[in-house]
């Protein structure tokens, strides 16, 4: 995600506080401020002056928040250079201090708040590893409060270009060592991790990174032996999983992929042992019915498969590989009308997919 990119798409999440500005149109200087240049002053900061009839002396607090918050809000607003400019003549240190402003928003849970002070200040030097580091902490914390999806890439640019720009700076793999491991990316978290441990961070981050890497050990080994058999690498992924099961009995992804595996070696009595599990670990996991289905199929018991399609498309209704797979249970039962019926659904829904097609004309031969 480029800086650009991230301005914009920032600026869309901040654009409501645009609202609280109000741009004055100076009739004499107050302080070096030109009249030609549209002042912008944060509405509550100057209530009480408007109410006492004192516009010509509006606070430098409400100036410097009416600048931030459209500098924040709308990187390129026609101004900004101006107002950069202004600021700065105004105090040589306004951008540590808008950081530290930005800094006391998020302490109070204010997150969008401060996010807006260190955009402004990354609109003025957009290498401010500040300003840089605590936007993507404060992204962390709100995505931690919400949930919600959309915060991740800036959190990943923020603590990126951190790195980028200070490779050195201990916090930001500290905090990417956490956003990894939440993603569920181990060997990142863990690489990150090890790289925090190189640099200079308190004794209470030293602590807990050396607790977490005690934590991914095991999930760094479960994700490379994910990926081994994701990539058909099945009896290295086996052998990487099964060295970690006896600790992790009930860690449903695991026995989900060690059955994957057994399957794929057409280990299918194993294999459905594994899926079973996992459906008890986690019954809702949709997949795992489909799994189970195809291992009770390649063993002949097409009874106990066509309930797991029937649960799975209780589930999932418009599923085209669970249908068609109930259409090969029917299909081995020598029920021919049910089993076009269920493929017959499926072609419609996944004409292009070669599985289907290739049992839609197979199933074909048995109705003509």
């Amino acid at each position: 995600m480029k800086q650009a990119n991230v301005n914009l798409k920032t600026a869309a999440l901040l654009k409501r506080f645009l609202e609280e500005i109000v741009f004055i149109e100076l009739k004499n200087e107050i302080g070096n401020w030109p009249t030609t240049l549209p002042m912008p002053v944060y509405i509550h900061k100057m209530a009480a002056q408007i109410r006492e009839d004192q516009i010509d002396t509006i606070s430098t607090e409400a100036i410097v928040r009416g600048v931030v918050t459209v500098m924040g809000a709308d990187p390129s607003f026609k101004y900004a250079s101006a107002y950069i400019e202004q600021l700065e003549m105004l105090d040589d240190g306004i951008w540590q201090k808008v950081v530290e402003l930005g800094l006391a928003q998020a302490s109070q849970n204010a997150y969008l708040e401060a996010i807006l002070h260190f955009n402004a200040v990354l609109v003025a030097d957009e290498n401010n590893v500040n300003a840089l580091y605590n936007m993507g902490r404060a992204f962390d914390d709100l995505y931690l409060e919400s949930q919600d999806r959309q915060y991740l890439p800036f959190i990943k640019h923020c603590y990126d270009r951190t790195v980028e720009l200070a490779p050195d700076f201990g916090p930001v793999h500290f905090a990417l060592g956490f956003f990894y491991y939440n993603e569920e990316k181990y060997a990142q978290a863990e690489a990150a991790w090890l790289e925090a441990l190189k640099c200079n961070i308190s004794y209470d981050m030293r602590e807990e990174v050396v607790s977490a890497l005690g934590r991914v050990e095991d999930r760094s080994t479960f994700e490379q032996g994910r990926e081994y058999i994701l990539n058909g690498r099945f009896e290295e992924g086996l052998e990487l999983l099964k060295s970690i099961e006896e600790i992790h009995d009930d860690w449903w992804q695991l026995n989900f992929f060690i059955g994957l595996a057994l399957k794929m070696q057409e280990r299918y009595e194993d294999a459905l042992s594994y899926f079973l599990k996992v459906l008890v670990l986690n019954s809702g996991f949709v997949q795992a019915m489909n799994e189970a289905g195809i291992c009770l199929i390649a063993i002949g018991d097409y009874e106990q498969a066509l309930a797991h399609y029937r649960e799975a498309l209780r589930l999932s209704p418009k599923n085209p590989e669970y249908l068609c797979n109930r259409g090969v249970v029917y299909y081995h039962m020598k029920a021919y009308d049910d089993a076009f019926i269920a493929i017959d659904e499926a072609h419609a829904l996944a004409p292009d997919d070669e599985v289907i097609q290739m049992w839609y004309q197979h199933i074909q031969t048995y109705l003509d």
